[in-house]
C-alpha cells in the first residue's frame, strides 16, 4: 500500500501501518490484494500522536489489541477494561519502531517535474547536471531548492526514491536480480550494498522479515 499527501508518498509494507494527522488531505493505492484496517483517533488523543504522517511497525500487540476494540462497534461507553486497553494502544502506537519509507516532493514545479520523472522511471541514468539542464534550471540553484524544499540533497532523494521502488517490487516477489536490472544496477551486489546501507539488512532479508 502506498499513501500520498501533498508533503510526498509513504510506503506501507505488510505488518505495517501508517500514522496520518486528523484533517489531512491524502489518497490510497494499493498493489494487488489487500487486508487491512483502519484505526480513527478523537482529536484529544490525537495531541499525543506525530504531528506528521509516519510509518510505523504493528506489533502483534497493537493487532490483538485493534482487533479486540473492533469488537466495541455497539457500545454506548466504554468500560474502565477498555479504556486501560485504549491506553495501552495509543501508548503502543506512540512508541512503534518507524520505517524510513518516505519520500517528500518539492513544491518547486521544475523540480517536481524533475521528481516526477524520476519515480515514472527509475532507471533514467541521467546525472544531476542533466537533471538541471533538462528542466531548465543551474546545477547550483537545483541542489539548493531540493536541499531546502526535501531536507536533503538530490542524490540522497533519488537514491530513497529507488529505494522505495526496489521495495515495491520486492514485496511483490520480484527477484533481486530483477530489481537491480530494472533500478539500472551494473550487478545485483552493488544494488544490495546499496540496499544493506540503507536498510540494515539484504533485500532477500527485508523482504521475508516484512512478510512474516
Amino acid at each position: 500500500m502506498q499513501v500520498r499527501t501533498d508533503q510526498g508518498s509513504w510506503l506501507v509494507p505488510p505488518n505495517r501501518a501508517v500514522w496520518i494527522p486528523g484533517g489531512m488531505m491524502h489518497a490510497v493505492t494499493c498493489q494487488g490484494v489487500s487486508r487491512s484496517w483502519n484505526l480513527f483517533l478523537s482529536d484529544l488523543v490525537c495531541g499525543v500522536m506525530p504531528t506528521e504522517p509516519c510509518v510505523m511497525a504493528v506489533s502483534a500487540l497493537i493487532n490483538a489489541l485493534v482487533q479486540r476494540a473492533a469488537t466495541w462497534c455497539d457500545a454506548v461507553k466504554l468500560d474502565a477494561s477498555q479504556r486501560r486497553m485504549v491506553l495501552v494502544l495509543i501508548d503502543e502506537l506512540r512508541h512503534a519502531p518507524r520505517d524510513s519509507l518516505h519520500l517528500p516532493m518539492p513544491q518547486d514545479r521544475r523540480l517536481a517535474r524533475i521528481a516526477s520523472a524520476i519515480i515514472e522511471n527509475p532507471s533514467n541514468a541521467r546525472t544531476k547536471e542533466e537533471w538541471a539542464t533538462w528542466a531548465g534550471l543551474s546545477v547550483r540553484t537545483m541542489s539548493r531548492q531540493f536541499q531546502a524544499q526535501v531536507n536533503m540533497s538530490f542524490l540522497k532523494w533519488r537514491q530513497q526514491a529507488l529505494l522505495i521502488h526496489a521495495l515495491e517490487r520486492l514485496l511483490k516477489g520480484d527477484s533481486v536480480a530483477a530489481v537491480s536490472d530494472t533500478l539500472g544496477y551494473g550487478s545485483p551486489s552493488n544494488f544490495i550494498v546499496m540496499f544493506r546501507k540503507a536498510m540494515g539488512c539484504s533485500p532477500a532479508h527485508y523482504a521475508a522479515r516484512t512478510q512474516a
